[in-house]
């Protein structure tokens, strides 16, 4: 199980990548009232395709600060679509700190869609703190068609140890998103509350999903019983539409995962 450190604002701040048991829900606790009784810290901006775990702590940083990260716009492989992210972690400075009861840092995830031709930016896609403070989404992959977007998404509650990861598809043809459930089927395919660490990849072909395991490596859950849907990397391809055992298929650990969608690192949205 990966385990990240960063500096907090009185202690260290731990959060873990992996999954929470594939058929568990992730947990259900609002913590962002009393946030008027502290000053939010303007964000400080960047670009990177790497928005997933966006913090408001950083290693060998004393002070907590907001940051806001924007992705470089990815190109539908038909060049009819464009499509970028921003995660913006605000942190916040009680005004009091003794009374405060509210949030130190919450983030907000959107994703903007453009296209076909002459249509502009806007967003289709928007996840805040309404229960848990910590979100994120990262662009994967167009499919081969150009007609869908996958996205990987996911949540944590700060200063906690478990961060839930998901994925959405977003269609440019209706104009939803449709997040079929990752637990379910992984559950399904290998066995109830099994633990991995899990990464979307992308797409195949044929429009199926790709996503590789990881053994869960956490010692203590190890310790207490807990179990890994897989003993080493293993590479699977998912039915979005079907949550059945049948819609996991395994892939050789060398299979070449192919990207169909083309990022413009010159070109950076306003």
């Amino acid at each position: 199980m990966k385990i990240i450190y960063d500096a907090c604002l009185y202690t260290l701040f731990l959060f873990n990548w992996a999954i929470l048991p594939a058929g568990s829900q992730a947990p259900q606790r609002v913590n962002i009232q009393d946030s008027s009784s502290a000053e939010r810290l303007p964000a400080t901006e960047s670009t990177s395709k790497e928005t997933e775990y966006l913090s408001c702590w950083r290693r060998n940083e004393k002070d907590i600060k907001s940051r806001l990260v924007r992705s470089p716009v990815l190109v539908s492989p038909d060049g009819l679509y464009r499509a970028y992210v921003n995660v913006e972690a605000t942190a916040f400075k009680p005004k009091d700190e003794a009374t405060y009861a509210g949030p130190l840092c919450f983030n907000t995830s959107r994703l903007f869609v453009e296209g076909p031709a002459g249509k502009s930016f806007k967003i289709v896609y928007s996840d805040s703190p309404k229960v848990l403070e910590g979100n994120s989404i990262k662009l994967v992959d167009w499919s081969p068609d150009g007609k869908s977007l996958l996205v990987e998404t996911a949540q944590w509650e700060y200063e906690s140890e478990g961060i839930y990861t998901k994925f959405f598809i977003f269609s440019v043809d209706s104009g939803a998103t449709a997040e079929p459930d990752l637990m379910a089927m992984l559950a399904a395919r290998f066995r109830k509350d099994c633990y991995s660490e899990n990464t979307i990849l992308g797409f195949t072909s044929t429009g199926a999903v790709v996503v590789a395991l990881e053994p869960d490596a956490d010692e203590v859950g190890l310790a207490n019983g807990a179990k890994s849907c897989v003993k080493r990397k293993t590479l699977i391809t998912l039915d979005p539409s079907r949550a059945s055992a049948d819609s996991v298929q395994t892939l050789p650990a060398n299979k070449k995962i192919f990207q169909y969608g083309r990022f413009l690192p010159s070109e950076v949205p306003k």
